[in-house]
């Protein structure tokens, strides 16, 4: 006779192989199986522990998007104003002539002269000569200022200087003068020009006067210059 293992009391007394064939037609499996069937003391290794699959662990929980920011716009600068443009540069105007104040040539003059548009002055050098043994005279200049055709536009007062004869004193002497010019013309120079005569016996002045008045050219006003010369 075969006798049964039995459960103690207050338990139901379950055989072993009834227990996984029961199991096995509920379709129970897994955790539900463990937990069906937790091992529990006393029961000396009879009951069967079946495999606990691992709970799967949550999924990560999905990043914050971010705040979207507001594009800060930043001002614009002014444009800086442009520099002014800087002053031409005139370039100083030069003269340097000689000649005779009479038409024997006997009496001379040479004048070497610069003007300064910087400083709006002109600075000069005359010589005065004679070669008249028993008379002196008096000669004249004047600084002509001409436009880019080469006219007449404005002109400095004459100086005069004196000599005497070779036999009777000083025949000769060196002079430096300066002047200061202003006159809206002055924008216009580009060249000047010393032009002498006799300052008594010419017309100097009034020669050049007139050809600044009609725009003359220097060359017609030293032309004219040169033919109201005294002889000697």
């Amino acid at each position: 006779m075969t006798i049964k293992e039995q459960r103690p009391l207050g338990r139901i007394a379950v055989p072993v192989a009834a227990t996984i064939l029961t199991f096995s037609a509920l379709g129970v499996c897994g955790t539900t199986a463990a937990q069906a069937l937790p091992p529990r003391d006393g029961d000396g290794g009879s009951g069967v522990e079946l495999p606990v699959r691992p709970t799967p662990a949550p999924a990560p929980a999905p990043a914050p998007s971010p705040v979207p920011v507001e594009a800060q716009v930043l001002p614009v600068p002014a444009p800086l104003p442009e520099p002014a443009p800087a002053a031409p540069v005139l370039a100083n105007l030069e003269t340097s002539v000689e000649e005779g104040v009479t038409k024997s040539g006997a009496r001379r003059m040479s004048t070497t002269a610069t003007y300064f548009p910087a400083e709006g002055r002109i600075v000069a050098q005359t010589r005065t000569w004679n070669s008249v043994k028993f008379s002196g005279f008096t000669g004249g200049v004047v600084v002509v200022f001409l436009n880019a055709q080469d006219q007449a536009i404005g002109y400095t007062t004459m100086r005069q200087f004196g000599v005497d004869g070779t036999w009777v004193g000083a025949s000769s002497r060196t002079d430096f003068w300066q002047e200061t010019v202003s006159a809206p013309w002055l924008s216009q120079a580009t060249r000047i020009v010393a032009v002498h005569s006799h300052a008594h016996k010419g017309r100097l002045v009034s020669i050049v006067e007139e050809g600044v008045r009609a725009a003359k050219p220097i060359l017609a006003i030293v032309g004219d210059v040169r033919a109201a010369l005294p002889a000697k």
